[in-house]
């Protein structure tokens, strides 16, 4: 099955990382600032943009405290046609908190992020993986920067 993936280093304790994937307030922060809805319990709902342009609703499938988030994509809607693909697809973010001997002993967050369980996907939308691997990438820049005491680059 095809799943976009990423691993980066964010230079803070993973409750800082997991409290920006849990709370409406950080997701606005890194991510999208049209965010509603709940992220903080399992089976809660929240929503990204606007459906006049882009927008997701995910529903909150597993929360495991500073180690572990995971959306469901229930409802994708853009301005591509292939937005749609996003549906029943799952975003998957899990964090590990250790001690780095590279940047002195200090305390890190390793995110290991997939997004994964595409379906119908064929040669056709190599393009629209690729993009959304590109935009996932900026954006979990975006959520290091947050966390680091960075600016943001929410859209």
């Amino acid at each position: 099955m095809i799943g976009l993936k990423h691993k980066a280093t964010i230079e803070v304790p993973s409750q800082k990382v997991y409290d920006l994937l849990t709370s409406t307030s950080g997701l606005k922060k890194w991510w999208v600032k049209d965010t509603k809805g709940t992220s903080d319990k399992i089976g809660s709902e929240v929503e990204f943009g606007d459906k006049k342009m882009w927008y997701n609703k995910m529903r909150v499938v597993a929360l495991e405290k500073n180690k572990k988030v995971v959306w469901e994509v229930l409802e994708s809607e853009g301005p591509m046609p292939e937005g749609k693909l996003w549906n029943g697809t799952e975003i998957i973010f899990n964090l590990q908190e250790k001690q780095l001997e590279r940047l002195k002993g200090k305390t890190c967050t390793v995110l290991r992020f997939n997004h994964t369980n595409w379906r119908n996907i064929g040669k056709q939308n190599e393009d629209f993986l690729a993009e959304c691997n590109w935009y996932w990438g900026m954006f979990l820049l975006s959520l290091k920067n947050v966390a680091e005491g960075k600016p943001g680059m929410a859209m």
